[in-house]
């Protein structure tokens, strides 16, 4: 059988050219600002409120002004503003409504998938892909805090103090203090509207009907603009 010689000659030449054209194109997108000024947005202050974000595909962000010690990443984050900062950005293919209900209003510690982690979790058996909030084992992921003995460092939560450390009510501290545990874990979501999140302000910022191509270069373009908000797990994607 007859060889066939490849012709790099295209790799080099007409594909480079076209990432060029592509890039250039890219640098001219306009994106939402860092503070989402031009952004449409609902305050939560009651669970009707939900309805008033569209039901269909797009982009979404949460800000709030209640104070987020951690971070589930090593990066840098979102500049806060008006009192408080993005604490997680998104995307929903298809509901954002049902997808941002799912980060913040949902009254159960049982709920199973939501990204956003904030709350102690007191059942004693996980049995879904909760968030370490807590372990002193090297090899298993826990959240950063900063560190107070060196300005702009980050330490693991590997240590009842740091776990203490993060923003808890009194039963979640009490809890703790209580149990001797090796691992604690994150509850999935918040419930905006519990006795320890009542007190702050949750906004939603959302773009939808887009194509998915689109908001998908939103949500990535601006974590790498503007910083990965702390509650994200990835860079990118999911």
């Amino acid at each position: 059988m007859p060889q066939v010689r490849l012709n790099n000659r295209f790799s080099s030449t007409i594909w480079r050219n076209e990432e060029s054209r592509f890039v250039r194109a890219e640098r001219r997108i306009r994106m939402p600002t860092w503070n989402l000024n031009q952004v449409d947005r609902v305050r939560l202050t009651t669970s009707a409120d939900f309805d008033r974000i569209p039901s269909t595909g797009g982009c979404y962000w949460i800000w709030t002004n209640e104070p987020v010690i951690h971070k589930l990443h090593n990066n840098g984050t979102p500049t806060r503003f008006n009192g408080g900062e993005v604490i997680y950005n998104g995307v929903s293919q298809d509901d954002v409504r049902a997808r941002v209900q799912h980060h913040l209003g949902i009254d159960s510690e049982d709920e199973p998938w939501s990204g956003i982690s904030m709350d102690i979790f007191r059942a004693r058996r996980v049995r879904s892909h909760k968030k370490r909030a807590y372990s002193q084992r090297s090899k298993v992921k826990v959240p950063y805090v900063p560190d107070i003995h060196d300005p702009g460092a980050f330490l693991r939560v590997r240590s009842r103090d740091l776990l203490l450390g993060l923003h808890l009510s009194r039963s979640e501290r009490e809890f703790i203090n209580n149990t001797n545990r090796d691992s604690y874990y994150f509850r999935n979501g918040i419930y905006f509207n519990s006795p320890k999140h009542r007190q702050f302000d949750f906004i939603v910022y959302y773009i939808t009907d887009l194509t998915s191509l689109y908001f998908e270069f939103i949500e990535k373009k601006w974590r790498q603009d503007f910083g990965i908000p702390r509650l994200c797990s990835y860079s990118s994607g999911r």
